[in-house]
């Protein structure tokens, strides 16, 4: 609780804009032996949650130790509120002799406690300069990057195996037969089914209110019969997003604004705030139903979380070498996706999204509603570890949209570089944020890994004018790159060898993105308009240097493979040139085996070539074509 200061006139120093010296001399009003005392103020510092920070205050006059007290004649005080990891917070006082104002584009708020002496408490809102302010705060958490399929479900199986009381799962896609860890891992619904707690589960209904048998078309059987069994413990919903988008237009929606107001008075009950301002809340800028909840996530025990891409389907697995063909993957291309699992206080901010769309599906009827039941949430756990944030993107009547301002905020931080690994690249929403932040920082780089776009994809419009836009701007700062995967098959015979060399290109699903070794995002929502604007989406953001930079290692040696892993530098600047030249050398090396190796007749000699010169990691280079179809930026 802060303590509230109350401060009378009286010492060596004189009120601010009285123009005299106090000399400390006692004085009577009107002989009733009351001291006449100065009114003063003091200056609170909160962060945007109402938490209290250590944060630097700069006055634009010299001023003596708080309580600062005010003179009878009107002063303006410039002040900054500065803090590490913080928004400076810039703010003007009026004081007209007997009324303090506030003048400030940020969240303030103004408190005065009255006794003997008047005392004005200026309570200023310092946002976070890497967090979004809408979301629920960050804390303490353990943290680990999980780097494909064969990581993240491998540890799912292992914390579910430990669960007690309560699996919360949501997912856009169930498979009950889904192998987790492979070989011979248990199946998904085999895991759940062993476990003696609640099972909660949240399925995405395509679209809003629709014909009942597309529940068919994500779901199975298996996961069918538990969700029409009433007190069973397994209860299963699915839920859908009607929202609509304009086809050619724009989204028209913004995001719910937050009271800073509240959130203060829920933490200091007792201050007496008489005034605040309408200053800040969040604002980035139907039809046709185009939206779904695509959130993935699994929570164990309140204390657990993992946050992906990934559904709960055979089709997101896959090991981190990518093969062309592996057993263990079955008939499924090779996919490249991550996952997060956090430990603390912020899997239990993840249970309780599941918790307000789970309230919220109940009480709209939603498929399976009638043999569901509600939850109430666990205590939450100890901090420790890393700084990390939970962020969401989700439709009326939530209307949140905080991993826009997130990401927003960590790209308007950047220095060095930028790197988005998605399976998308066209969120024009944030592409002014980037170029913004690159026009001010000259040595900043932006590596965008993605997906190639076909002529007849609606997509492609604003994946073509992104990339034309920044190369326009930015020239050799940029990068964009694919990523394919390569096998060689050697068949010995008789008379003649045969020689079969195979390019696929990689089903991209990654939602990733790092910033200057400092701050990494992962999760479900993929770098478009929509994933920002209206599509149920989630993400964690970690604010930490060794985790940045090992996320970062990590991730750029898979792409280059080991033969070039040593060339890696750390600077992202200097790497540039290896991704660039490694991925046209791979192009070009991939174009000769396409053409030649069916001319081949030695194993031997194709052996030897191929040892010579032979793709390494996964890049490629990438352009995409300018023949769009015409849409809005916000449906695709």
């Amino acid at each position: 609780m802060v303590v509230l200061l109350l401060a009378c006139s009286g010492g060596g120093f004189g009120p601010i804009g009285d123009g005299e010296t106090d000399t400390g001399d006692s004085q009577a009003d009107d002989d009733t032996g009351v001291e006449d005392c100065s009114t003063a103020f003091s200056v609170l510092t909160l962060d945007a949650w109402g938490r209290e920070i250590s944060t630097t205050v700069d006055y634009s006059a010299d001023v003596p130790q708080e309580p600062i007290p005010l003179g009878k004649q009107p002063i303006d005080l410039a002040l900054t509120a500065w803090a590490p990891d913080h928004l400076d917070h810039d703010a003007t006082l009026h004081w007209d002799g007997e009324e303090l104002s506030i003048e400030t584009e940020g969240r303030a708020l103004l408190a005065l406690e009255e006794d003997e002496c008047p005392h004005w408490i200026v309570v200023l809102g310092v946002e976070h300069a890497w967090f979004a302010s809408s979301s629920a705060p960050w804390s303490l958490n353990r943290a680990d990057l999980l780097m494909d399929g064969q990581e993240t479900w491998e540890e799912v199986e292992t914390d579910l195996l430990k669960a007690r009381d309560r699996v919360s799962w949501a997912t856009w896609w169930w498979e009950s037969d889904f192998e987790m860890s492979r070989p011979g891992g248990w199946e998904s619904m085999e895991a759940l089914d062993a476990l003696s707690g609640e099972k909660k589960l949240l399925i995405n209904r395509f679209w809003g209110d629709n014909s009942d048998w597309l529940v068919y078309l994500n779901t199975d059987s298996e996961l069918r019969v538990r969700a029409e069994t009433l007190g069973d413990g397994f209860d299963v919903m699915l839920q859908g997003n009607p929202t609509e988008v304009p086809v050619e237009g724009t989204y028209p929606g913004e995001a719910a604004q937050w009271s800073f107001l509240e959130r203060v008075l829920e933490l200091h009950p007792d201050l007496p705030v008489v005034w605040h301002d309408g200053v800040g809340g969040q604002r980035d800028d139907y039809t046709m139903q185009a939206a779904s909840f695509h959130q993935k996530f699994i929570v164990i025990d309140g204390e657990v979380a993992f946050i992906s891409g990934m559904n709960t389907k055979a089709a997101d697995w896959d090991t981190s070498e990518h093969l062309v063909e592996d057993p263990l993957r079955g008939d499924e291309v090779p996919r490249k996706d991550y996952a997060i699992r956090v430990e603390g206080p912020a899997a239990l901010d993840v249970e309780a999204v599941m918790l307000s769309r789970w309230e919220h599906a109940l009480a709209n009827g939603a498929l399976y509603a009638d043999n569901s039941t509600s939850f109430e949430l666990f205590a939450p756990a100890t901090e420790a570890g890393v700084p990390a944030q939970v962020n969401v993107t989700l439709p009326e009547p939530w209307a949140e949209m905080s991993i826009m301002e997130a990401h927003a905020r960590a790209f308007s931080q950047a220095t060095e570089y930028v790197f988005i690994e998605d399976q998308y690249f066209r969120a024009p929403l944030l592409n002014e944020v980037l170029a913004d932040r690159m026009l001010e920082e000259p040595g900043l780089v932006l590596v965008v890994v993605t997906q190639d776009v076909g002529e007849w994809d609606p997509g492609l419009k604003y994946s073509y004018l992104s990339e034309q836009w920044f190369e326009d701007l930015f020239g050799d700062r940029f990068l964009l790159l694919q990523l394919g995967t390569f096998d060689i098959e050697f068949v010995e015979d008789w008379i003649y060898d045969d020689i079969y060399f195979t390019e696929l290109p990689l089903n991209l699903h990654s939602k990733l993105r790092i910033v200057d070794d400092r701050w990494v995002s992962v999760g479900s929502c993929n770098f478009n308009n929509r994933g920002y604007l209206y599509e149920g989406e989630m993400n964690l953001s970690v604010l930490d240097e060794d985790f940045a930079t090992d996320a970062r290692e990590r991730v750029f040696e898979n792409l280059v493979g080991p033969e070039y892993a040593g060339w890696l530098t750390g600077d992202v600047a200097t790497d540039m040139e290896l991704l660039i030249d490694l991925a046209e050398y791979n192009r070009s090396v991939a174009d000769y085996w396409n053409e030649w190796a069916w001319s081949y007749d030695d194993v031997d000699t194709a052996a030897a070539d191929w040892e010579d010169a032979h793709p390494s990691g996964f890049l490629l280079p990438l352009s995409f074509s300018s023949d769009y179809i015409e849409v809005g930026p916000d449906l695709f």
